[in-house]
């Protein structure tokens, strides 16, 4: 008997994997970074609310933290003095 088919994944489904994935590749990730990657032509293919909203529900499942960066921390990750939070995965 052949194996089941996958289970169809939604959009958002995709988006908040691509999301956590970048995440865990690149430390020091704020929510500029991941606007500035915004954009239906860009790496995502999601537009910013999109994205803050597939963000949010990562953190509300517990996958992802936004973190305060010290300033030995925005040294360490080559940050602007600007930046105040990252997101990280748990």
């Amino acid at each position: 008997m052949p194996a089941p088919p996958p289970p169809i994944r939604t959009a958002r489904e995709r988006l908040k994997d691509q999301l956590f994935n970048y995440v865990a590749k690149n430390p020091g990730t704020t929510a500029n970074k991941l606007d500035g990657l915004s954009g239906k032509a860009r790496q995502f293919k999601a537009t910013k609310e999109e994205i803050r909203a597939a963000m949010k529900m990562l953190q509300d499942d517990g996958r992802v933290v936004l973190k305060p960066v010290t300033k030995e921390g925005r040294a360490t990750l080559r940050l602007p003095h600007q930046v105040k939070q990252v997101y990280a995965c748990r």
